[in-house]
């Protein structure tokens, strides 16, 4: 059975070679998108600007805890959806967040941690 990690992912610190230079919208056929450029290097060596389309926010969930197994982070994704985050650490003793997204869900109910991390990002909240 092939692991599937559709609407899952992970968030982990920036590498070396990452820094953070500018934000700001850009007009896509008349949507507004907010974003962000990142200064890096490909994998010849040569700097390029990335630039990262925002498709959510998250807020800090007080009540989380490892018992109740609550994401230490949670908001709204762009359209009818949710982004989740639960904090962890690597075997080599890196912090990073799981994520998980899914369809906006009834009150009360809340996601599930992520199995398995499986996306890079630049930012991590701790």
């Amino acid at each position: 059975m092939e692991y599937d990690n559709t609407n899952q992912g992970a968030a982990h610190p920036p590498f070396e070679t990452q820094q953070l230079i500018l934000t700001g919208k850009l007009d896509v056929e008349g949507d507004n998108k907010q974003i962000a450029i990142v200064k890096d290097t490909d994998k010849n060596g040569e700097a390029i600007l990335v630039v990262y389309q925002r498709i959510g926010c998250m807020y800090s969930n007080a009540d989380a805890t490892a018992e109740n197994k609550q994401p230490a982070y949670s908001g709204p994704q762009d359209g009818n959806r949710r982004l989740a985050a639960w904090r962890s650490t690597s075997k080599d003793g890196v912090n990073f967040l799981s994520l998980k997204t899914q369809e906006k869900y009834a009150s009360g109910a809340s996601p599930q941690p992520a199995a398995q991390p499986v996306i890079a990002a630049n930012d991590v909240p701790f």
